[in-house]
């Protein structure tokens, strides 16, 4: 997570306090931090949670070097939140709709604790904390994406009709915390009697602020009827969903990745196509990176970029394609 994305989604919001971030540092160098927040105001009606005695903890990063302080760093948080007078953390909410982690990368900031974060699972655990519930968390892509084709699908398509709206939180912290991502309210319902079937929202990433990755979605499930089970209407109305989204690519700009203003890769199974288009420098500065990084490592191999052919007019010659058979 880049200190830019930090900034406009967490540092430069008015509910965020320098007192509930706590950094640890290792021969002067930042090698990790934590934050927590409180949840909302009494006012705002936002969660399950009594304000004056739970504390969330929203994040809490270190690298292999801050491994050796990050007890202390967890051990200091809960001083400063028993402080506050809070008698109970949560770490990790489903939905940080309080403290603006929503939607962040790397993917998993906002939205729970992933099982395959050992090293933050363990840490947690030797500090007392323990599983509260467990989430499965799904993921499609738009463009490989077939809807389930049944008779009962068939009938909804001919007998309803999705409309969208835009949710605009009336709270103050809901607000603020959820300004960089745009909320859609979709509902199905049955043009012959009006009767609404389905409710469900998208949050999306507001093209302005440059937090979430604009090509990424998060489903909100929390409208739905019986939480952890769909009707055939939900489904039909989150497979239509699933079809409006756009198929195009995500397209970042190169610099944006080398300063850390946007994400590159969120996984090792995505690829990063460089489309190099404009002025020499600019391939030169590139170039000059990737061999910088990459020299020494696995990740650097010697390639020859010029051919030589026996026949310059034969560009062929240098494929392994196989001749046809004479007849």
């Amino acid at each position: 997570m880049s200190s830019t994305i930090i900034e406009r989604a967490i540092l430069s919001r008015s509910f965020f306090s320098k007192d509930q971030l706590l950094v640890a540092l290792v021969d002067d160098q930042v090698e990790a931090w934590c934050h927590f927040g409180r949840p909302a105001d009494p006012e705002d009606d936002l969660s399950e949670f009594e304000s004056g005695h739970h504390a969330i903890l929203s994040a809490i990063c270190f690298t292999a070097t801050g491994l050796k302080c990050c007890d202390d760093l967890l051990a200091a948080a809960q001083t400063r939140m028993a402080e506050f007078g809070c008698e109970n953390v949560v770490a990790g909410p489903l939905r940080d709709q309080h403290c603006g982690y929503v939607g962040l990368p790397p993917i998993g900031h906002g939205m729970g604790i992933p099982d395959i974060d050992v090293r933050a699972s363990s840490l947690l655990s030797r500090h007392g904390f323990s599983p509260d519930g467990g989430y499965h968390r799904m993921t499609v892509r738009t463009a490989p994406y077939k809807p389930p084709v049944s008779r009962e699908m068939m009938q909804l398509r001919r007998t309803t009709r999705a409309e969208k709206s835009y949710v605009l939180p009336q709270q103050g912290r809901y607000a603020s915390a959820m300004s960089h991502i745009d909320i859609e309210h979709h509902q199905l319902i049955n043009h012959r009697n009006g009767d609404r079937l389905a409710n469900m929202r998208l949050w999306l990433s507001d093209p302005e602020a440059q937090v979430m990755n604009c090509s990424e979605a998060i489903l909100d499930l929390s409208p739905i009827e019986t939480q952890g089970q769909l009707t055939s209407s939900e489904s039909f109305l989150i497979a239509a969903l699933i079809q409006t989204l756009p198929h195009d690519w995500p397209l970042t700009e190169l610099w944006q990745v080398l300063t850390g203003d946007a994400v590159g890769r969120a996984d090792d199974h995505e690829l990063t196509l460089f489309d190099s288009v404009g002025f020499a420098i600019e391939d030169f500065c590139a170039l000059k990176f990737l061999y910088d990084a990459t020299t020494g490592t696995d990740y650097f191999d010697t390639i020859d970029l010029i051919a030589e052919p026996a026949n310059p007019k034969d560009l062929f010659s240098l494929v392994d394609v196989k001749q046809p058979a004479s007849v």
